[in-house]
């Protein structure tokens, strides 16, 4: 009785909605070098082909008259962005400067997201398509190097704007304000924004996470 209710409760289990690990999960039979390869980065390999393709295409019709409803999307989007990070920043020349970067890493996740919904929807009406396919955003990982990557292109451009020594004294010697009490109390003040730096990546990086992943689970 007991092995034929294991057996029962093993093939429900089976039978029943798969639940997705924190962490991409390995495609058993796949790796590079013997390396294994997860869903998660297969379905990120996916994803780049698609995005440098559509990257290409648009390219095309900007600079040619082909595709003339997509170059309109495609200038109405870079418009939007520039308008977008000019309000943020206040300076429309500064904002043009870093507009690649920024607009770049903007687009990048939009379209990751969009494309994860693709994937979500492949899982669901293909038998054991979770075993390939994945957002790319619903792991950690994934998330947390690009919230890295925000941070580190953000302190190389305040240190090359400021210089390094003048960058890195707002940290750890912000002797700044009018009166000897206001200079002492924006000293400690600069240790907590050199510590808010990290806790920024972990905001960045799980609030992204939580939101894809969420999803997947939900799906």
């Amino acid at each position: 009785m007991s092995s034929e209710g294991t057996t029962q409760h093993g093939e429900s289990a089976e039978a029943g909605p798969h639940i997705p690990a924190i962490q991409g999960e390995i495609i058993h039979g796949m790796d590079v070098f013997g390396i294994p390869v997860s869903n998660t980065v297969f379905s990120t390999w996916l994803f780049m082909g698609v995005f440098f393709v559509f990257i290409a295409i648009l390219y095309v019709a900007i600079k040619t008259r082909m595709f003339p409803r997509l170059k309109a999307i495609g200038i109405n989007t870079m418009s939007f962005l520039d308008e977008m990070f000019t309000d943020l920043i206040g300076n429309k020349k500064y904002a043009r400067r870093f507009l690649p970067v920024a607009g770049g890493f903007f687009i990048f996740i939009f379209m990751a997201n969009v494309f994860g919904l693709i994937l979500d929807w492949l899982n669901f009406v293909v038998t054991g398509g979770h075993a390939y396919f994945r957002p790319i955003n619903s792991d950690p990982n994934t998330t947390l190097v690009m919230a890295i990557a925000i941070i580190v292109v953000a302190q190389l451009t305040a240190i090359r704007y400021k210089g390094f020594f003048h960058h890195f004294k707002h940290y750890f010697f912000n002797w700044s304000g009018h009166s000897l009490a206001e200079k002492a109390i924006n000293v400690p003040i600069g240790w907590i924004h050199f510590i808010g730096e990290f806790t920024r990546i972990m905001s960045l990086s799980v609030r992204l996470f939580a939101n894809i992943f969420t999803g997947v689970v939900l799906i």
